[in-house]
């Protein structure tokens, strides 16, 4: 079981449905996690189907949909023959993945900007604390009737 949606979909199973719908699930974003979750939702589909169970997936899901076909999509879309056919698009390539790493490249540099941005409210939300905190002091002694008061040294309230 790699992901929540394979348990719900096991659990259904074992309850006895006969028709399940799989909404939200898509495992489409290209992240590691989903990399690993995505096969073993695929075995659960199938293993219903071939229970007999309806399984409904969203048309516009990208579960249990792939993109290249063997036989197929070798050389652009020609059928090859022969032991060592070229692919046109392998599946699996060195290109593939930095293009998939600068992506994520790009998210975490997003991300580390809205942080900064983040920090920046942090700190004057906490140098406006320390403000009030400190009035709070000044508004104390006021209320508990001093009438000379005198701040760091500089300021003297009478």
């Amino acid at each position: 079981m790699a992901s929540s949606s394979a348990y719900m979909m096991a659990m259904a199973i074992l309850e006895g449905a006969t028709e399940i719908g799989v909404y939200g699930v898509d495992m489409a974003v290209t992240d590691h996690e989903y990399f690993w979750q995505r096969p073993c939702m695929w075995g659960w589909v199938r293993f219903a189907r071939g229970r007999g169970i309806k399984v409904t997936i969203p048309k516009e899901s990208a579960l249990c949909k792939m993109d290249y076909q063997e036989g197929r999509d070798w050389q652009g879309g020609k059928t090859v023959t022969g032991s060592n056919p070229a692919f046109a698009k392998p599946p699996f390539t060195q290109a593939a993945f930095n293009e998939m790493a600068d992506i994520h490249i790009k998210k975490i540099v997003e991300y580390n900007n809205q942080i900064a941005g983040l920090e920046q409210l942090i700190n004057t939300h906490a140098g406006c604390q320390q403000a009030y905190e400190r009035l709070t002091k000044v508004a104390r002694a006021v209320e508990s009737g001093v009438d000379n008061l005198t701040l760091s040294g500089t300021v003297t309230i009478k």
